[in-house]
């Protein structure tokens, strides 16, 4: 069965919804880290925002990405993804308000 570009769409919204980002554990599609979508002739084009945290496995996540659209939406013919740096602003933490986005813990070991 042939699907329409329209058809592939509507289901594309769905699959995003199930593929989890590995940095936050929620899904890409109701976050907004994938989006400007287009369908045409059964290939779906779309953008993929990750932090820079995730920059070194880009590739993987992309591919990623791919595979589970491919397998979950059967009119698919090809997807291609671009990687687009994702701008999350610090927020405030503890009492004094300092802006962080990474926090690493560091131990002396003297003791």
């Amino acid at each position: 069965m042939n699907m329409t570009d329209l058809e592939i769409h509507q289901q594309l919204a769905s699959a995003l919804s199930s593929f989890i980002d590995p940095e936050t554990g929620r899904p890409v599609g109701p976050s907004g880290q994938v989006g400007d979508c287009t369908v045409s002739d059964g290939v779906v084009s779309c953008r993929y925002s990750i932090s820079s945290l995730m920059k070194p496995i880009a590739e993987e996540l992309a591919d990623r990405l791919k595979d589970h659209v491919l397998a979950a939406i059967p009119g698919v013919k090809r997807v291609e993804v671009a990687i687009e740096s994702l701008y999350k602003p610090a927020v405030p933490i503890g009492q004094i308000g300092l802006r962080s986005k990474c926090v690493i813990a560091v131990a002396a070991g003297k003791g």
